[in-house]
């Protein structure tokens, strides 16, 4: 019977002792890659490939499993496999500060995703119109002010927006007049 898996798991852990050498199979199970994946990156020169035994098969110890968790890692996090050799040549502080770099871009990526997710919701609720906030501010305060109703909301809220954009963007609306200052009020 062979085991075959994707994802690392306790069995994989507790079965293959880092100090045993492994195969290749044993190692691309244990790291949740493919062994397609750990040719590839011997091809590209992440992953030294290890020396044969007897028998002829290739073994690995804890050095790759360290090594191919890492390139797995940053892979999955979208790094590209050039910059990931450089990564795994680098002393620990440049390392490190690699490693802050990505987790700022995936930060940002979130962000972005996140709002994007906002803008659809409010798309397929049918009243934000993905306008920037302060304009929803502004189109919201009007409509509490009964200056437009709720079914004007949808029909005319793009060519209103425009105009609080425009407004926005010069600067001309009097200062204590926005809707941050209407609780002041």
């Amino acid at each position: 019977m062979t085991l075959t898996l994707r994802q690392p798991c306790m069995l994989a852990v507790m079965s293959i002792p880092p100090t045993t050498p492994m195969t290749i199979s044993q190692l691309a199970a244990y790291a949740g890659v493919t062994v397609r994946a750990v040719r590839h990156y011997h091809q590209v020169g992440l992953l030294p490939e290890a020396d044969r035994d007897a028998s002829g098969y290739r073994r690995y110890g804890a050095k790759a499993v360290v090594s191919l968790i890492k390139i797995r890692t940053l892979a999955n996090a979208g790094v590209p496999l050039s910059q990931i050799g450089q990564m795994l040549q680098a002393d620990a502080s440049a390392f490190a500060e690699a490693v802050q770099r990505i987790d700022g871009r995936l930060h940002d990526e979130i962000e972005r995703l996140e709002t994007s997710r906002k803008q659809i919701a409010q798309l397929a609720a049918g009243d934000g119109l993905t306008l920037p906030p302060e304009v929803i501010s502004y189109l919201d305060l009007f409509r509490e002010m009964g200056v437009i109703g709720s079914g004007w909301w949808r029909a005319e809220a793009g060519r209103v927006g425009v105009l609080c954009v425009a407004c926005l963007a010069r600067n001309d609306i009097p200062a204590g007049h926005g809707p941050r200052n209407r609780a002041s009020r």
